[in-house]
């Protein structure tokens, strides 16, 4: 086994939140007389930075901010994040990641505040040696701390493996020059992870049987 350390995406990567972000979308474009978008629509536009989603999502920024608009999406989320679930067999994928000698971090795009409340709701932050969001709530990337997390980690590049559900994901391994491998579980479709050509799986465990862990 070549991978020493793994990091984690969070968003639709451990957590099943695809469904809360979608609601709080169409709850936005609802309250603008915007048509609502679905599950489809929704795995087929989703991008970093997401000001780029509502604008493919029907939302226009003339006449109010994105700050704004931003600000609906966390309130909702925040409302209601506990009513979502972690993915299927996390936390025993979590341990036998450990019990296998490999260590594990969190990179995501998420708040810091939040992603750590996150974390400790779900009972899971003692699993992860590092736990890295950024510092707003407008969801622009995580290349820069995803850069910084590198450097705290005592491992060459390939012994680093990403495991995330977003084309973001992808581009943040390739700056970083470690592997990656992408879940059709979360926030992407299918077709538009394997376009990157990286290897894309339907669960988390099958990342673990691709790296026979």
């Amino acid at each position: 086994m070549k991978y020493k350390h793994i990091i984690w995406d969070w968003n639709g990567t451990l957590v099943d939140d695809c469904k809360l972000c979608l609601d709080s979308f169409n709850i936005s474009l609802k309250k603008r007389s915007l048509s609502s978008i679905d599950y489809q629509k929704y795995r087929s536009i989703f991008t970093f930075p997401i000001i780029n989603v509502y604008k493919k999502a029907g939302f226009s920024f003339e006449n109010e901010s994105y700050e704004k608009i931003s600000g609906e999406f966390v309130s909702f989320y925040e409302n209601n994040f506990h009513k979502v679930k972690l993915h299927n067999q996390v936390r025993e994928s979590l341990e036998r990641i450990i019990s296998k000698g490999l260590s594990q971090s969190i990179l995501s795009a998420g708040r810091q505040d939040l992603l750590n409340n996150w974390l400790k709701f779900y009972d899971i932050s003692e699993y992860f040696f590092k736990i890295v969001g950024v510092q707003d709530q407008y969801a622009s990337g995580k290349l820069d701390q995803g850069l910084s997390l590198k450097k705290d980690l005592s491992f060459n590049d390939n012994e680093i493996l990403l495991i995330g559900d977003t084309l973001h994901d992808h581009e943040v391994a390739e700056s970083l020059n470690i592997d990656c491998i992408l879940i059709d579980h979360g926030h992407v479709s299918t077709n538009r992870l394997e376009r990157t050509g990286r290897i894309v799986t339907s669960s988390i465990l099958g990342v673990l049987n691709s790296i026979n862990i």
